[in-house]
Order: structure tokens, then sequence, then C-alpha cells
């Protein structure tokens, strides 16, 4: 049988790439982009999410840098893709369930160290969940435990990871549910 749906694109659909593997996964990067330091990244924010994740998964990931937020939206099937930090997706592959980790390169290059760390170890706990897709586990559970895991070990005051929900709280909305 043939499946006619039409498939996204690959990254190396739009350009060509630089691939640099590592222990964590592959860095897919689009020739030319700024992926200095990506695979070291990738395998440190692997080993955290190993080290955090209570369930076995693959713990390899392949991570993408398109050239542009063009790129990154025409990746991934989500509106305003392009004004994301990053986007985690899980989508048949053909041959099962394929993972990809891809980076807005207009983000990236203003991150810090630490900033890119959490947000890799952020989507990576998306990559872990995937594993083990449960259904009608509410959002508010699957991206805070990306955050928790995203943000261990870095000695970011909560107060500073809580910044924005504690304002809100402060000023009198307080959230109605979890």
């Amino acid at each position: 049988l043939t499946d006619l749906r039409p498939r996204r694109p690959e990254l190396w659909d739009l350009t060509a790439v630089d691939v640099v593997a590592g222990r964590g996964g592959l860095v897919v990067a689009a020739a030319g982009a700024d992926s200095t330091g990506l695979a070291a990244d990738l395998d440190a924010a692997v080993a955290a999410v190993d080290d955090a994740w209570p369930m076995r998964w693959p713990g390899r990931v392949v991570l993408e840098l398109p050239a542009d937020a063009e790129q990154l939206q025409a990746l991934v099937d989500r509106p305003g893709a392009g004004g994301l930090a990053a986007v985690t997706t899980l989508y048949d592959g053909g041959h099962g369930p394929v993972v990809r980790v891809r980076l807005n390169p207009e983000v990236n290059r203003t991150l810090v160290p630490l900033a890119r760390q959490i947000l890799l170890r952020h989507e990576i706990t998306h990559a872990a969940q995937y594993a083990r897709p449960y259904e009608h586990v509410p959002a508010w559970l699957v991206e805070g435990s990306a955050e928790l895991v995203g943000y261990a070990g870095s000695g970011v005051p909560d107060t500073v990871v809580a910044a924005t929900l504690l304002a809100e709280v402060r000023a009198g909305r307080m959230p109605q549910r979890l």
C-alpha cells in the first residue's frame, strides 16, 4: 500500500545539511547555521534527562537547527512555530514513531549556554515522554515535568522560574485550575 498523505518535509529536503554525531544523538543543521557546541550540549542534556526521567526511553535524539524561522515553520505542523524557541514533534515516519527536537535558529543565537541547556533538557524531556505516549495527560503535567527537568540543578531560583505565575498571583489573578 502507498501512503498518499502528504508528508512534512525533512530539513534535508529544504537545504544542504551538516550532521554531527554524539553520544546523545545527531545534530542536523542547515549548512552554514551556527551549530557550534550543539553536539556537546545535546550529549549533556540527554544525560540529564536520562538521570531524571524514571521510565525507559531510547536515550538518543535528533536535534535539528534550520537556517531560519521560515524553515522551522515548514518543518512543523504548528501555527506560529517561528515564534517559539524550540518545537519537539512526534510523527509517524512510516516505520514507527519519529521524534525531532527542532531549535529556532534566531532564538538559539541569543541564548547563553545555561539557557540553551535548560531549553534542551525541557525539549528532550518531551522526547522521553513520547517514548511512552499516554492519552489524556493534562498539558500542565506534560509541561510541568519538562520544566522541572529543564531547570533541575541549574541554580536558577524558583522565584525566577515562576516569575510570570507569581506576578499573576500578586495581581490577584489566581489560576482557577492546574
